[in-house]
């Protein structure tokens, strides 16, 4: 009974760490693609670059939404809204 334990034991395990090389295979595959993506879209080699180009496009987003807001209060200045 012992040596049938250790073999269900075994036999669990490998498939254990087949389950984990499938996932690991994907989770590579996955991030690869992201990176592309990441190359692609924003032209970006690594995470820093990533980081770098998203500060520069929320600092262009506040510009543009303080721009939008002055000009917003001018037309309700000279239209009365």
């Amino acid at each position: 009974m012992s040596t049938e334990n250790t073999t269900q034991e075994l036999l669990q395990l490998k498939k254990k760490i087949e389950n984990a090389k499938t996932q690991k295979s994907e989770c590579e595959g996955a991030l690869k693609q992201l990176r592309k993506q990441l190359h692609d879209d924003f032209d970006c080699e690594n995470l820093k670059e990533a980081k770098t180009a998203l500060h520069n496009l929320q600092t262009k987003i506040e510009n543009l939404n303080d721009k939008i807001s002055t000009g917003m209060q001018e037309l309700r200045k000279n239209y009365d809204w």
